[in-house]
Order: structure tokens, then sequence, then C-alpha cells
């Protein structure tokens, strides 16, 4: 007897078939999600010189010590934490009374943001932030339909961050979430502890709290961090990342700090064993280190060498100590391509929120000299010399 059409059945290796647009239950906000952020988007070949990624420009500290106990590291769960945190208080230590209780660790400043987003956020829920700000804390904001009320730094003042702007922003919200990265990304920079301290008060006072991300802290100097104010101030932490200063982007370890109390919380949504037993390793030894100073002594000369030599590309209001910048023109070019053209590989701007495609951020390299014949070659094209 021969089996009617509706009978069949799949065999191994076959698939039935299914509504196309069948969703099974996944987010249809997360399914439509856009993702804007640059590492999404960054060139995979073609250029000559990587200035992309926010990394340190010149690598890890050199004499890292690696234990001859790494196989038992790598095949064990990570446990030790403390010697990571003691390393923490110490850096931090002449700043604020910083105790093992008031310290996170995460999987990268990254992971401390979206555990913070999950803390927060919810459908509707008020953010105030800056535009341009770093790309994908922005994505994970819209995952959750909250409500990004950016203030924009204004193309009219060169980017520079308006304080008073900002204030008058959040004065008119009650129960917002705070975003602030100091120093900015993509501009490179700094806020003014003064002006930070201001927000965290208002912030207090109508009832929203404030993530500082200073994840390129390391090239501002500690007096300007807003751990100087955490002991101060309960609806307040600020976060950081090894990746940067300290050149340890690949060990993937950040850290958040704030007051006990609202860090027993946060570890209710952070992920078990948020960092790896190699990074619980070599985390003491690259916050002990010192290196971030060397990339402050480079970016200093380097990025005033190189900005001054520019005569048609503009930079957005920047610190010189910090190796990342905002680049930009006039026209309606697409910076990105013409870096590309010229064997550089840069981050295009048109992700960041009232930025577009004639903007780059770049980050310094090790090969100074080479990037800047580079970037300069770009700039006289542009400027119609070449």
């Amino acid at each position: 007897m021969s089996a009617s059409p509706g009978d069949e059945k799949p065999t191994r290796g076959t698939h039935v078939q299914r509504k196309e647009n069948a969703m099974y239950g996944i987010s249809e906000v997360v399914a439509r999600l856009e993702r804007n952020d640059y590492s999404e988007h960054l060139s995979p070949s073609g250029y000559e010189l990587d200035c992309s990624l926010g990394q340190n420009p010149y690598g890890a500290p050199p004499g890292l010590a690696v234990s001859s106990e790494l196989p038992t590291i790598v095949g064990s769960y990570p446990h030790s934490e403390a010697q990571v945190k003691q390393a923490i208080m110490e850096r931090f230590g002449s700043m604020s009374p910083l105790e093992p209780p008031n310290i996170a660790l995460t999987c990268g400043s990254m992971g401390a943001l979206i555990c913070l987003n999950r803390l927060f956020l919810k459908k509707g829920k008020r953010i105030i932030g800056v535009a341009p700000q770093f790309t994908a804390i922005v994505d994970d904001f819209n995952v959750y339909e909250a409500e990004y009320r950016p203030v924009p730094l204004r193309a009219d003042e060169n980017y520079r961050f308006d304080a008073d702007a900002f204030l008058a922003v959040l004065q008119e919200e009650r129960d917002a979430f705070v975003y602030i990265d100091n120093p900015n990304n993509p501009t490179g920079q700094i806020i003014a502890l003064e002006d930070i301290e201001r927000i965290v008060a208002v912030a207090r006072d109508r009832g929203s709290f404030v993530c500082v991300d200073e994840a390129y802290g390391d090239y501002m100097a500690n007096a300007n961090s807003a751990i100087q104010i955490l002991e101060h101030y309960d609806n307040l932490c600020v976060t950081r990342t090894l990746s940067k200063g300290l050149g340890g982007a690949g060990l993937r370890m950040g850290y958040l700090m704030s007051g006990e109390r609202f860090v027993r919380i946060f570890e209710k949504v952070n992920i078990p064993f948020a960092t790896t037993g190699l990074a619980n390793y070599l985390a003491p030894q690259l916050l002990r280190s010192g290196w971030e100073h060397h990339a402050v002594e480079r970016s200093l000369a380097d990025k005033a060498e190189l900005i001054g030599s520019l005569r048609h590309i503009k930079v957005g209001h920047t610190a010189m100590e910090v190796p990342i910048g905002m680049y930009y023109v006039d026209e309606d070019v697409d910076l990105e391509q013409a870096m590309l053209r010229h064997g550089l590989r840069v981050v295009s701007c048109s992700g960041y929120v009232g930025l577009s495609r004639n903007a780059v951020r770049i980050n310094l390299h090790k090969n100074f000299e080479r990037m800047k014949e580079l970037v300069l070659e770009v700039d006289r094209e542009l400027g119609g010399e070449g």
C-alpha cells in the first residue's frame, strides 16, 4: 500500500519545510536589529597598516612572565580573582579606598556594560548619552527597546563636549540611565572630572544612575578619573579594561568599580567565571607594568605631529595623550575608502550616531612615520594636490 502525500516522514539528512518567516520564539527586535558597531564593518583585506581597533598601538608590555603551570591554569575553571583585585586596589588606592567588594571582574569592559544593561534597561527606559559615543553599547541599548537620548557633540563647536547642554537634558529626566565614555570614543577627548561630578550630582538628585566608561582611561591622568569620586556617590560606577593602555586586548578582561551594595547586586547579572584563568594570571603583571605611560609619551608626540601636518583633513576636539581621534572632511566623501586606497585600515564613523562617512576614527600605529606618510597622501589627494 503506497503512502499518501501527507504521510511521508522525513528521513535522516532531509529537512521538513518550515514557514519561511517562522521565529520560534526569537526576539523580533533582535532579528530586525541592524548592528552599527564598527567591529562588524571593518575592511577584511587590502591594507598595509591597521589603525582601526583601539588596542595599544605598541602591543603588550615586554617581559610578561608565563607560568610553567599554564596547562593546569588552562585546564581548570578560574577561581583566582583575589590577586587581580589586589593589583587594582594597589593601582588606584591613592584615589579611592577600594576593597575587594567594590570590584567586579568582567569579560572586557564590554562585558560590564552589557551586564549593566541587563540590570537597568527595559522597554521605554530613558538613556542619556552623547553623540557620538561607543557604538557597540548603543547597539545593545536597542536590544531592550530603550529610549536613547544622546546629547549631540556639535560640528560648529568641533565636537567638543558641552557639560551645560548635557545637564540641561539630564534635568528634564527622572530615573534615567546615564552613559558617558571618558575619554570619548571616537574623538579621544577627555571630559574634565569637574564636569563629570556635576553630572553625577544632578543625576543623583533626579534618581538616575551614571556609568562612566573609562575604557581609554589609562591614557588620561589619574586625577581626572571618576574613581576619585566613587566613595561620595551611590549612583556611580566606573568601568575599565586591560585592552587599551595596558596592552592586554587579547585577554578580554575588564572590571567595574562602585559601592559595595551596588557591586553585590551587579554580580547577580554578571556571568559565572567571567574571566579566564590565563587572564587572571597575567592581569596583575599588566596592572603593575606602567606600560600605559609609554603609550602616553608616544601619543603626545606622534598625534600632535600628525595633526599639525594636516592641511585639508580636520580633527575633532581631542586630547593628544589618547591615541584615537576623529578625522573628518566637510565634503561628502567616503573617508574610510579613501584611507583604504592608500593602505590604511581605519574605522568609518558612519556607524556612530550623529556622524557619517565623511569621518573616520584613526588609532595611532607603532610605525608612525609610515602611517603619517599614508595619511598625508590622503590629505593631499582630498585637497586636490595629488
